[in-house]
């Protein structure tokens, strides 16, 4: 089994610019062992903790062309040229040209989807439902989810943008939800056991400005026509409504 230096190592192949490629490595590396002590607190062996989280964060060899695409080497060198200028008429042109064209280049990020729940929805329903919100800087997006054959579990997909100077947001594991029924699922932080209802973390892939989570509605109702994941923390009112009348079997 390759191990997690192995695999961050594939993942940020296609980085060409070395302190992106040093720092990315680093957060996904960081991701995985955080992700491997949830699994060992829950009772799996070494071994399965492992292969588990590397599962979670997907293959590195379909990831590396993606971390590639966002971190452009001139992205880095105009950030060091910006941190280290003395002349501040370049500093200040730097800041009007991403005034200017931020809001292009931030939708641009923020439609960027990879795919990951059909398979989910096998036997069950997939959806796109393409539901998005924002607050202070950072775009919260639902680009897919799926309901699983037995109908028990709704798998999302849920997409982070913000700026890369911006710190992590840091908040998926405070999201709660509850559907047209008025059924109410937990956040993973205020309650841990596994037979109640909850919106559970299972992984995802990181990079400086962009996060793409996988999270799970266990216990979920099948029979509700809509879900709503919520987060109200910190001064934030998110709230992420997916329809869930549609969608298809893939």
């Amino acid at each position: 089994m390759i191990d997690f230096d192995d695999w961050c190592y594939h993942a940020v192949a296609q980085i060409r610019f070395k302190p992106d490629r040093e720092s990315v490595f680093a957060e996904l590396k960081a991701h995985l062992e955080d992700h491997y002590d949830d699994l060992i607190a829950l009772g799996h062996s070494p071994d399965k903790a492992k292969r588990l989280a590397m599962e979670a964060m997907g293959d590195p060899e379909e990831i590396a062309p993606q971390l590639g695409a966002i971190h452009k080497p001139w992205l880095g060198y105009l950030y060091r040229i910006v941190k280290w200028s003395t002349i501040p008429a370049c500093a200040l042109a730097i800041f009007l040209l991403f005034s200017f064209y931020g809001s292009h280049i931030h939708a641009l990020l923020s439609t960027t989807n990879y795919p990951a729940l059909q398979e989910k929805g096998e036997g069950g329903i997939w959806l796109q439902p393409k539901v998005s919100d924002e607050s202070d800087g950072y775009r919260f997006k639902v680009t897919e989810a799926a309901v699983n054959a037995p109908g028990d579990t709704l798998y999302i997909e849920l997409q982070i943008t913000y700026w890369p100077w911006m710190p992590e947001p840091a908040i998926v594991n405070y999201f709660w939800a509850q559907d047209s029924l008025g059924n109410y699922y937990a956040c993973r932080k205020d309650i841990m056991y596994d037979d109640v209802p909850k919106v559970a973390y299972q992984g995802g892939f990181y990079s400086q400005g962009f996060e793409s989570n996988h999270l799970e509605v266990q216990h979920f109702d099948s029979s509700a026509h809509w879900l709503e994941l919520h987060y109200d923390r910190d001064g934030r009112d998110i709230v992420l409504r997916i329809d869930l009348t549609g969608g298809e079997q893939p």
